[in-house]
């Protein structure tokens, strides 16, 4: 399943997004534990604008995995870009709760700060 995630990062690299797709799907039939894979396979539907499937991708990973922070700040990073602040706090606490200083989490969640002081402006 490593090999799958590495190949998937590579195929993202050189903008081919359904390999990638396909190779983060194979490392998850592989292996449904890993939850490195279903976050990879969530940042890449997210970044591709299919929120929905992210969703249910970073949901199957937290489910996996919940100690995991990476995925509660890419979640969150994703639900402030679509201004679900609540949301997106949400994610960065429970990012939080698991890791407590993490720079990742902490930086995401000021940066949304941020935006909305700015928004209220």
């Amino acid at each position: 399943a490593p090999s799958w995630v590495s190949l998937g990062k590579l195929e993202e690299r050189q903008k081919r997004q359904e390999r990638a797709r396909e190779c983060y799907r194979s490392a998850t039939v592989g292996d449904e534990r890993n939850y490195y894979a279903w976050q990879c396979w969530g940042v890449l539907e997210a970044r591709l604008g299919n929120v929905d499937e992210a969703r249910r991708l970073f949901q199957i990973c937290s489910s996996v995995n919940s100690q995991n922070a990476a995925v509660w700040q890419a979640w969150g990073v994703m639900e402030s870009r679509l201004r679900n602040f609540d949301t997106a706090v949400a994610c960065f606490k429970r990012g939080l709760e698991v890791s407590p200083r993490n720079t990742f989490v902490l930086q995401a969640w000021a940066v949304l700060e941020w935006k909305r002081d700015d928004l209220v402006r």
